[in-house]
């Protein structure tokens, strides 16, 4: 697939009447390689921080480059996922976001794979969970979501609390820790699932906030649904506020699965097939200038689409935006003023004609030390592509994305492209420089 877990970190202002998403994750880490710790450098993107166990690469939440699958997910993107192990790893870690005191329902929707299960009803394990806190160290672990064994090995089963401990034995259930309430239904090793944890907010007491599971396996309702199980637990305490969801390799069974396109939001609808769908969107790097384009499929007049930039990965800023168009695929756009950083970061968000908007992946982009000139523009007989590392294939398009130029191979630091024979109008250049690829707008002029 892909393109489960949240693209992050993103503001929730009580009392808005627009649903919005809180964290957003499709594991899109062009300079990850498989197996890397997801709570280490090596990912690029401050999105996840390890509060307990192991932080070695033998044992830890790892990135994979190939992402899960799921027909009919508006979502889906370039990028990977991430898988767990239960004993065999140790290492528990967070996304955090920005939220209020929290009133109403938070969701967290994601992509679920299991590849075994291990464990039976009382000896099985979480692997993910809601807190109150963020970073290094954390407690109040709410909505804790277990992986059990089905009636065969082809088979497991989830189980949700609302906040006992890890393996469910006599004296915690004796101490007041209801057991798990698992799902009814039964699913398949080794297929990917749509899976959404629900946590209401009630203010009755300070003990009954209510938990509900959904596992899809077909087409996402625009309508809440019925949950798969519906959980209330007066043992343990409420939390006042989500700021984080979790992921966790327990120390209970051997469990083993992938998890991708993780969401975290305020209304089902979210959840569902959005109007507008964006295909694609990536930013390339070179001294001076990022180049960035993305692909939207069917998007209403009056679509607004911001560049946003941020240099933690967490606190962006507009810095451009594009009015898109039901009769438009692809857009391109360039920001040249540039802070002073060696890595800057990028995600758009695009606000519908309606009042909603949505983000999209986090776009980690280093600055080369690459000069790339394309020039003129306009231009009449030839447009000169020039680099000063060696280009190593060069492509032209007409608006409606037909080829109309193209080598590989050059070895050059100079390519031309004649375009004498070329009606008026607007064409893209795209260019690869050792490994980048940069995509120019060109405009001939006859």
């Amino acid at each position: 697939m892909k393109k489960i877990l949240l693209s992050l970190s993103l503001l929730l202002v009580v009392g808005m009447s627009y649903s919005q998403f809180l964290f957003s994750e499709s594991f899109n880490y062009p300079s990850a390689a498989a197996g890397d710790s997801m709570a280490g450098v090596n990912t690029g993107l401050p999105t996840w921080n390890r509060h307990s166990g192991g932080g070695s690469i033998a044992k830890c939440v790892q990135y994979q480059p190939t992402s899960l699958t799921y027909n009919g997910y508006a979502f889906l993107s370039s990028g990977g996922s991430i898988t767990f192990q239960h004993k065999t790893r140790s290492q528990d870690i967070n996304g955090g976001f920005a939220v209020a005191d929290s009133v109403g329902s938070v969701y967290t929707s994601f992509l679920l794979r299991v590849d075994s299960s291990g464990g039976n009803d009382t000896t099985c394990d979480y692997f993910f969970h809601y807190c109150d806190l963020s970073g290094a160290s954390l407690s109040n672990f709410r909505g804790r979501l277990f992986i059990a064994n089905g009636s065969t090995a082809a088979k497991f089963k989830l189980g949700i609390n609302k906040g006992a401990a890890a393996k469910l034995t006599a004296a915690n259930i004796t101490a007041g820790a209801k057991p798990l309430a698992f799902t009814p239904t039964e699913y398949n090793i080794g297929q990917t699932y749509f899976v959404v944890v629900k946590y209401t907010f009630n203010t009755t007491t300070t003990k009954d906030d209510e938990l509900k599971l959904f596992v899809l396996s077909g087409p996402i309702p625009a309508v809440e649904p019925t949950a798969d199980v519906t959980f209330v637990d007066t043992a343990f305490s409420d939390l006042k506020r989500i700021k984080s969801v979790c992921i966790r390799e327990g120390s209970v069974g051997t469990a083993m699965a992938a998890v991708d396109e993780f969401r975290v939001f305020t209304n089902w609808s979210l959840s569902a097939i959005l109007p507008n769908k964006l295909n694609s969107f990536n930013a390339i790097g070179l001294k001076n200038v990022v180049n960035l384009n993305w692909s939207i499929n069917a998007a209403e007049n009056n679509t607004i689409v911001e560049v946003l930039r941020s240099k933690d990965g967490i606190n962006f800023e507009p810095v451009s935006s594009v009015n898109a168009t039901s009769t438009k695929t692809n857009y391109t756009t360039s920001d040249k003023n540039l802070p002073l950083a060696n890595i800057l970061y990028y995600r758009l968000k695009i606000n519908y004609p309606n009042g909603n908007f949505d983000y999209s992946a986090i776009q980690r982009v280093d600055l080369k030390n690459i000069k790339l000139v394309v020039s003129p523009n306009p231009a009449t007989n030839n447009v000169a592509v020039n680099a000063s590392g060696l280009i190593s294939k060069v492509e032209m398009f007409n608006i409606e994305g037909k080829k109309v130029f193209g080598v590989q191979n050059t070895a050059s630091n100079t390519i031309n492209i004649p375009v004498s024979n070329l009606i008026n109008g607007t064409y893209i250049v795209n260019t690869t420089v050792e490994g980048e690829t940069t995509t120019e707008k060109v405009v001939i002029k006859h």
